[in-house]
């Protein structure tokens, strides 16, 4: 694993290709559960749509939660020693 490099400025490196990916994938899912509640909502039934509804949040949280686990993990160790320094 390479070591992270310290940054001097407040953004750490990596972040906005991550807040990029966790946009995309919130207007996403935004537009999914407006798509399901406006055209499939009625056919499914309560049951079904909230199966539905629940599996999504499971898809996109297991999108998201891998990208910013590894990202804090890797950049855990420079903030640490940021925040010593102060």
């Amino acid at each position: 694993m390479e070591k992270q490099k310290e940054h001097e400025g407040e953004i750490p490196p990596g972040l906005a290709p991550r807040l990029a990916v966790t946009i995309v994938v919130g207007l996403g899912w935004l537009g999914f559960l407006v798509v399901l509640l406006w055209f499939y909502a009625a056919e499914l039934g309560i049951l079904k749509t909230l199966a539905v509804l629940v599996l999504s949040i499971i898809v996109v949280c297991a999108i998201l939660v891998p990208i910013w686990v590894y990202w804090g993990l890797k950049t855990a160790h420079a903030w640490e020693r940021r925040r010593a320094r102060k």
